[in-house]
């Protein structure tokens, strides 16, 4: 924590820490310094917005209930607001609120740091310095990019400054690496770390100074890129898969890696997730169309999801099935659908978000895998999950379109057993949603 402290004292213009009650436990001389209310005066007392005299830069009131505060506690994460405070002599500074939620390792919420950055001071821009000591308590332990909880808190600021200035865009580039299961299962996981490692220095070694290079989770990488069309964003992605070819990674001269890439431009109307969403689903068409290669989309590109590019039952991979339906559910039902699917096939979830599930069906034997001989080997599949407008749809409920992608998980003896145990589980799940 006094690491902690410190890095504050060095990285913001001021900051407060409270305990879980809301009280004050310290408040900083650079707090003193901006806001101009004493330590003593301070410590001990009950924090408000009031107190603080929050308000939007418009001059709106920000009440208790809608404050960087509390929804940093209600979604667990740091959450940034630009924002006006009232100084004690009665004047108003513009600041840079981050309101930075603490739990211990149970997940209990122990306090709420906010810290300041006097958006005079600093000309509303963030200097170098600056954004360099921000990075720096915020790395990836392993790669030492930036961590996705700094990810999100840049772009949610990136996603606010365009709905208040739409003139300036900006893309979302999602890096997955190719087939990286395959090498650390071939050569290790030290070997797998070095390859993330490689391809995170690269990255940022081929990336603008202004560009923000994270790491996702797993093997995915994203990239945020201020001040660039989509246009531009894709040539830039192709420009990083062309280096990549030409680049010796994870330290083994035989080891060949590539990746797949993403983008997405934000649009008017977007939010973190759909923005996220938009790029996710493009890069997941760079994986079903062979891997290696750059995909981007637009909000118009999902307007068409709707018509097959090609036949979804009839895949150009033996030991791949895609396949998409529709069905109008009750939304608290959708958990339950789901989750009786998984209870009656025993299956394990290795990934669940509100647009994503993985799950794993069946167990590995010594048995050649989709061999008729029971049980049935494992496969795995992959749910994304979109909402759509349904006029038909009744009150509570949505109409959802699943995507679904199946792939085993060993060694496959004959894809045409494989194809037929896939089909059935994805019958067997359309019948749970009684898809349409």
């Amino acid at each position: 924590i006094f690491a902690y402290l410190h890095t504050l004292e060095s990285l913001y213009d001021g900051f407060h820490l409270l305990d879980a009650n809301r009280r004050f436990l310290i408040w900083n001389r650079g707090a003193e310094s901006l806001l101009g209310h004493s330590t003593p005066e301070m410590l001990g007392r009950d924090w408000s917005c009031r107190l603080l005299g929050y308000r939007d830069l418009e001059g709106g009131e920000i009440t208790d209930d809608d404050c960087p505060l509390q929804h940093a506690v209600d979604s667990g994460r740091t959450t940034m607001f630009q924002m006006e405070a009232r100084r004690a002599d009665g004047h108003s500074v513009r600041v840079e609120l981050q309101a930075v939620p603490l739990f211990d390792e149970s997940g209990t919420l122990q306090g709420v740091a906010e810290v300041y950055r006097d958006l005079a001071r600093s000309g509303g821009k963030r200097p170098q310095e600056f954004r360099e000591l921000k990075l720096a308590a915020t790395r990836d332990a392993l790669t030492n990019v930036a961590n996705r909880g700094e990810l999100e808190t840049q772009l949610t600021a990136m996603v606010g400054e365009f709905a208040r200035n739409p003139r300036e865009p900006f893309s979302v580039i999602f890096a997955d690496a190719d087939h990286f299961k395959r090498v650390n299962d071939t050569y290790g996981h030290q070997v797998g770390d070095r390859v993330l490692i490689d391809l995170a220095k690269l990255f940022t070694r081929e990336t603008y100074s202004g560009e923000l290079v994270g790491r996702y989770g797993g093997e995915e990488f994203v990239i945020l890129c201020p001040g660039t069309d989509l246009e531009q964003a894709v040539r830039r992605a192709e420009r990083l898969r062309n280096t990549l070819s030409e680049t010796k990674i994870g330290g083994i001269d035989r080891l060949k890696i590539t990746s797949s890439f993403g983008v997405a431009q934000v649009e008017p109307g977007d939010s973190v997730e759909s923005l996220l969403r938009r790029a996710d689903k493009a890069l997941y068409m760079a994986k079903e169309n062979g891997r290696d290669r750059t995909c981007s989309l637009t909000n118009v590109d999902l307007l068409h999801e709707g018509r097959p590019k090609t036949a979804s039952d009839e895949p150009t991979d033996p030991l791949l099935f895609t396949n998409s339906f529709s069905a109008v559910v009750a939304s608290e039902m959708v958990v339950y659908k789901l989750g009786g699917f998984v209870s009656d096939h025993k299956a394990v979830l290795s990934e669940v978000t509100t647009e994503r599930v993985i799950m794993r069906i069946g167990r590995s034997s010594w048995l050649p895998s989709f061999s008729w001989t029971p049980p049935p080997p494992p496969v795995e599949i992959e749910l994304i999950m979109a909402g759509l407008s349904d006029s038909r749809a009744k009150s509570g409920s949505q109409r959802l379109r699943i995507s679904t992608k199946v792939r085993p998980q060993g060694w496959v003896r004959d894809s045409r057993v494989f194809q037929h145990r896939a089909q059935q589980l994805v019958r067997e799940l359309k019948q749970y949603f009684a898809a349409e």
